[in-house]
């Protein structure tokens, strides 16, 4: 009896046989039989075989019709002799010293499968669709080789670090573990291994790891994995996760949170791998099955539902199954009767589910005296709600509290107990009330009274609270997409910086959306997530987008690196509608500007359908030059004109300038200095300012900062800058402000445009000529000032070109 089968599945890869075949033959050791199975080839791959079968006799030549990979796999499986069995792409190969190192340490350790790496090599001819990664099935520096596992334990300890593949051709495996688990390859359906993974890994009780790539993996343009998408893939995508979730059950293992978070995982990274990036050509190709394709994202939305409750039915379950439904809706962007009938049956669980937390607290019975653990704005929310569901209290109440003195105050009209004095009460239950302090509070009691009391815990390490809303946003913007199809605008490529100008434009965009384009869902998404996360991102968003890139001054050769992110953006999302809001663009005229100039110039006229906004005449004529009628480009407004903070005015006095000290700004130190001089004897106070915050600003504190700067400025006479939103929070809050020309004009270009007619806006081309100005007769100065624009038409035609 031979000790291991090789399976050689061969379907029409004639140009690649004899390597895969030779690489078997070539083993160190040599008690291998190779099973050869021809799945209705119709190139020469049979002929090259049967040539292998008549010379080796360790070769064998099966030939069935087509019936795809899995079948015949599985076909290799039972006819295979061996102890051990290896299946090996017909496209691929093996190191001489594979089989021998996996079977002296299978036999020696009596192992269920022997895990190892593998290396890739691209065929010559290939123009990769995407950037490969060399060391995709590279664990070395993960996994640890010297220790047994079981295929839990090796899930619990690597799944998270990269440590686990599901390719079939990374095991080297027991035939009798597989036949005695009744594991076989789903047939009829793309990415088999990663249902029979599972299964395996679910199955196996000794695993080992050889830390090298004994595998070398063939990377060709007609292979599955680089192959365009077609009905099947998108069928066997949900075949896949249904199989998964039969052999869950199968294995008893469907309340072991382990599996099901392993499998969740498997779920997404194969919905992302297979659905990251689908074409409106995919989509039209896609469109006649959408009904059996919603019908099974229903039964996988309900599946994985069911497997969230199956470990601990807890609130936050509803709000991930809706995450969940609507990740795997964007695809293809539609929204069936039958899934919303799925979500709203998932949605209406989450009052039961909070009835029964409530049902089971004792403080509805009269006569005990129970301590209910938590003082704060949500434990009064969840008593009110405990009143809406239950009804009234009836139990003997007493709050506990970890610092307020005992009976110093009271809650709810209750007396209130200090934890460390729990035993002067004849308490017999404890509830504790909080989601975010449950287990510091738990700990508590029991580090002090040990298992004395009763406890109910509310959320039992949820961390989602039972008075949170965001589950129904979720379910609303399915419901929305269901009813009035998908509108969606990602705004990208906004700040996280310390930068207050560029946060200004990003606070007004959303501003606008949320005013003129109430119908649509707008999701941000800053430059630093955009690096960090973009694959995810590139797979949730759907070809009917509209992504809106934010405005600012990083087009040209000043900031290149600023630029880098909106180039990648263009370059991923060839066939949505991009807007990018109003920019400034300047080549400097060197090498570096003319090389930048180039690509921008490349990646524009290239796209399908984009629009770019220019905020200044300056950029707007530069583009008129570089692009011509190539691409569309409008003139509107910078986004901060539109917002408005002039209405409230109080006293002013001194002077403060605002001056840059990077490559824009063009003052030296000395003439700053001038400046100060010449004010101070014109008997004002001067400071120094920037537009630049302490630390990066987050999203939601963007308000709040500009609200600070716009009040820092509204309290001074007269503002010097040139720095263009600074010149523009003057004007939005009616400040008096000179505004001074930087390196690439654009401030005199936003001064021409749009706000050269408000008197209390000045603007000079040098320093100097600040100098000559009369400032006593600026009545402005002294006046209170109110930003008048609407800038309304702009706006009207900026949701235009968005929307239409």
């Amino acid at each position: 009896m031979d000790k291991v089968s090789v399976i050689i599945p061969v379907y029409n890869t004639e140009k690649y046989l004899g390597k895969a075949i030779d690489s078997c033959l070539n083993q160190t050791f040599k008690d291998v039989e190779i099973i050869i199975v021809n799945d209705g080839s119709t190139d020469k791959s049979l002929y090259i075989a049967q040539q292998y079968e008549n010379v080796h006799q360790c070769v064998s030549v099966i030939t069935t019709e087509n019936k795809g990979l899995s079948e015949a796999r599985n076909t290799g499986l039972k006819l295979a002799k061996g102890e051990y069995v290896y299946f090996l792409d017909s496209d691929d190969w093996i190191e001489p010293e594979t089989i021998e190192c996996c079977y002296k340490l299978a036999v020696k350790n009596d192992l269920n499968m022997v895990l190892f790496d593998s290396a890739v090599e691209v065929e010559p001819s290939i123009e990769p669709i995407c950037t490969i990664d060399y060391d995709y099935c590279m664990r070395n520096n993960i996994v640890n080789e010297s220790s047994i596992y079981t295929g839990r334990g090796f899930v619990e300890l690597y799944a998270d670090r990269g440590g686990t593949f599901v390719q079939a051709w990374l095991v080297f495996i027991n035939k009798e573990f597989l036949l005695s688990n009744q594991i076989y390859f789903l047939t009829n359906a793309y990415y088999e291994d990663v249902a029979f993974h599972f299964s395996c890994m679910m199955a196996a009780e000794r695993i080992m790891y050889i830390p090298q790539p004994f595998h070398i993996r063939l990377y060709r343009a007609d292979s599955i994995m680089t192959s365009s998408l077609n009905i099947r893939k998108v069928f066997s995508v949900y075949e896949i996760a249904l199989e998964m979730y039969s052999s869950i059950m199968a294995f008893q293992n469907g309340s072991d949170n382990i599996w099901i978070q392993y499998l969740f995982r498997l779920m997404r990274n194969l919905h992302r791998m297979v659905f990251g990036n689908v074409s409106r050509k995919d989509n039209d190709l896609i469109k006649p099955y959408y009904t059996i394709i919603q019908e099974l994202q229903s039964e996988c939305i309900l599946f994985y539902y069911k497997l969230l409750n199956a470990s601990n039915r807890k609130v936050s379950n509803v709000r991930l199954a809706l995450e969940f439904a609507e990740e795997i809706v964007t695809p293809f962007g539609g929204v069936s009767n039958g899934i919303i009938d799925t979500i709203k049956m998932i949605t209406q669980e989450r009052d039961l589910i909070i009835f029964d937390i409530f049902s089971k607290l004792p403080i509805n019975k009269k006569g005990k005296k129970i301590g209910i653990y938590g003082t704060g704005n949500h434990a009064d929310s969840l008593l009110k709600k405990y009143g809406d569901i239950i009804g009234d209290i009836k139990g003997d109440i007493i709050f506990i509290d970890s610092y307020k003195k005992s009976f110093s105050d009271r809650y709810r009209n209750y007396k209130i107990i200090n934890i460390d004095d729990l035993e002067q009460q004849n308490i017999s239950e404890i509830i504790i009330l909080s989601y975010l302090y449950e287990e510091e509070m738990y700990s508590n009691i029991i580090s002090r009274y040990g298992d004395r009391y009763k406890i109910h815990r509310i959320y039992n390490g949820d961390k989602e609270p039972i008075d949170s809303t965001y589950y129904l946003k979720v379910y609303n913007r399915l419901l929305q997409i269901h009813e009035n199809g998908r509108k969606k605008i990602i705004l990208i490529n906004t700040p996280e910086h310390d930068n207050i100008g560029d946060h200004m434009i990003a606070y007004a965009a959303l501003k606008l959306f949320q005013e003129f384009l109430p119908d649509y869902d707008v999701l941000e998404v800053t430059n630093k997530r955009y690096i960090e996360r973009r694959k995810e991102i590139i797979y949730r968003i759907n070809f009917d987008d509209i992504i809106v890139i934010t405005g600012g001054g990083y087009f040209g050769s000043l900031w290149p690196y600023s630029g880098q992110n909106v180039y990648k953006i263009l370059e991923d999302f060839k066939e949505n509608k991009i807007v990018m809001l109003p920019q400034s663009m300047f080549f400097e005229e060197n090498e570096a500007g003319e090389s930048q100039k180039q690509l921008t110039y490349n990646l524009f006229v290239a796209h399908r359908n984009i629009n770019v906004c220019f905020r200044e005449i300056l950029s707007y004529i530069r583009a008129e030059s570089i692009f011509g009628d190539k691409i569309k480009k409008f003139l509107i407004p910078d986004m901060a004109l539109m917002l408005n903070y002039s209405q409230e005015q109080s006293l002013r006095k001194g002077i403060l300038l605002c001056i840059r000290n990077d490559k824009e700004g063009i003052l030296s130190e000395n003439e700053k200095r001038s400046l100060k001089e010449y004010f101070y004897k014109w008997g004002e106070e001067t400071e120094e300012t920037s537009m630049r915050w302490k630390i990066g600003i987050k999203a939601n504190q963007r308000e709040e900062v500009i609200m600070e700067k716009i009040g820092e400025l509204k309290k001074k006479k007269l503002v010097i800058t040139d720095t263009l939103h600074c010149m523009i929070s003057c004007v939005i809050s009616g400040t008096p402000c000179i505004a001074l020309n930087n390196v690439n004009r654009k401030l005199e270009g936003i001064y021409q445009s749009w706000i050269k007619d408000l008197k209390y806006i000045r603007y000079v081309d040098s320093y100097e000529d600040i100098f000559g100005m009369d400032l006593e007769n600026w009545k402005e100065l002294h006046e209170d000032n109110y930003y008048n624009k609407s800038y309304f038409g702009e706006v009207k035609r900026l949701v235009n070109i968005i929307c239409n």
